[in-house]
């Protein structure tokens, strides 16, 4: 017949042997210390990641009320690619022009 004495089971240990509850086992303090002290910083970047998840749908969202009010229109990205190399190119030329100039303006 099993006998349940605490929660120790009666049939699989012997008679005269006694377990030490696992708070005593060494080492098991500071396992449970550690693995405390990483569910609180997991706990604060999921705080964070939450808080920044936040500000990242708010903004959506107010993009979303400018497109629909009208205040703000989308634009194509190759419209947006192909201004500014004509923009760059602009720049590199005159750039280019003032160094020429200022190079062999001195000559």
């Amino acid at each position: 017949m099993r006998e349940q004495h605490g929660t120790l089971d009666a049939a699989v240990y012997p008679p005269g042997v006694v377990m030490q509850p696992q708070y005593h086992i060494p080492g098991y303090q500071s396992d449970i210390i550690h693995v405390y002290n990483l569910v609180n910083e997991l706990s604060d970047v999921l705080a964070s990641n939450r808080e920044q998840t936040n500000k990242i749908i708010d903004g959506v969202r107010r993009l979303r009320g400018k497109i629909a009010s009208g205040e703000m229109k989308l634009v194509d990205p190759a419209t947006i690619e192909s201004e500014l190399s004509e923009a760059i190119g602009d720049l590199h030329g005159k750039l280019y022009n003032e160094c020429y100039q200022s190079i062999y303006s001195s000559c």
